[in-house]
């Protein structure tokens, strides 16, 4: 079950829970140093986004970052938490949170 409708103009399309255990208890946010990739099997990558619940409303991840920086990322300390990966010849929508879990959803646009 979702925690909000989706916005208007998106259609959901898959989602997912991302909850990281240490000592048999859920962890807010990840260790320093690390992410969690997600690859979204699509077609038209153009027509789809994905969305972060933040407790109170959808925020759409929409920062790019080349295959390249993934290691970059990991390791920096940003403002901004997730990235649009960005591969030539994929038939994936990959994204990479570095910090942040919990719900994330893939939706048409």
């Amino acid at each position: 079950m979702l925690p909000a409708e989706m916005p208007d103009g998106t259609i959901f399309a898959a989602g997912l829970d991302v909850r990281v255990l240490s000592a048999r208890k859920v962890i807010q946010g990840l260790p320093n140093g690390s992410g969690i990739q997600m690859d979204f099997p699509v077609s038209g990558a153009d027509e789809f986004a994905v969305l972060y619940w933040n407790d109170s409303e959808w925020i759409e991840v929409s920062q790019s970052l080349g295959e390249d920086k993934i290691a970059e990322a990991v390791i920096a300390d940003t403002e901004n938490e997730f990235y649009q990966i960005q591969s030539s010849g994929d038939a994936f929508f990959k994204i990479l949170t570095t910090e942040k879990t919990g719900v994330l959803v893939l939706v048409k646009k």
